[in-house]
């Protein structure tokens, strides 16, 4: 599939790595700008070299994955979505897939990291976005376990594999649930907590001249 197609076939549901956002607990993005793109009203991203080289990595990140633990793995090449049975929102597209000797078949998620990134992969831990992509791929799929994988500053290579944790999937789905039913299909923007500048600038390209007094307590706060 190429980039554009995909990009398109991705508004159709929420994917894996909105799901933190979603949720109200990513880093990087807000619920407001996955909103934004699902309408069709986000900012296009051009590929770029950092982009580029991610994806060339990622290929190289999984059969690393599968040289370190002998298990047969496979690249999702076609970069298809998948869709749950019973959730039209609820999609995913996995980097790859492992076989494991008793759990049978699981999804790969491939990270190439900056190297100041590196505490965050410390001691078996990994970042919340990323977890939460891997759980919610895994909800889509109905597989039992899977695997975050990380390059980390080009030359440390880690893994962490975690078994499929139905109570956090239960609560991935009734949020995006919410999510979708009561904002995107009915193109009501959800809480703009979180929300850059360029998005909030996006929506609102002007203002309406009117004016408000602020609580005390709202003094010296802004909208990062």
């Amino acid at each position: 599939m190429k980039r554009d197609e995909w990009l398109k076939e991705r508004r159709k549901g929420i994917g894996g790595s909105e799901c933190a956002a979603v949720l109200g607990l990513s880093r990087y993005r807000s619920a407001l700008s996955v909103y934004l793109d699902k309408i069709g009203e986000g900012f296009e991203v051009e590929e770029n070299e950092r982009m580029s080289w991610g994806l060339k990595l990622e290929r190289l990140i999984l059969e690393e994955y599968g040289n370190r633990t002998g298990y047969h793995v496979k690249h999702n090449c076609s970069q298809d979505v998948m869709c749950h049975k019973d959730h039209d929102f609820f999609i995913c597209t996995p980097d790859g897939w492992a076989t494991h000797p008793t759990k049978g078949l699981g999804i790969i998620e491939c990270k190439n990291v900056d190297k100041w990134s590196s505490d965050e992969w410390k001691d078996g831990h990994v970042p919340d976005e990323y977890l939460l992509q891997l759980q919610h791929n895994l909800g889509v799929t109905g597989l039992a376990w899977g695997v975050l994988c990380a390059l980390i500053g080009g030359n440390q290579f880690i893994y962490q594999e975690f078994d499929r944790d139905d109570d956090l999937i239960h609560l991935i789905v009734e949020k995006e649930a919410a999510f979708w039913n009561n904002h995107v299909l009915t193109h009501e923007p959800p809480d703009p907590s979180g929300a850059s500048l360029e998005v909030l600038s996006k929506m609102y390209p002007q203002d309406s001249g009117k004016s408000i007094t602020l609580y005390d307590d709202a003094i010296g706060k802004a909208i990062t």
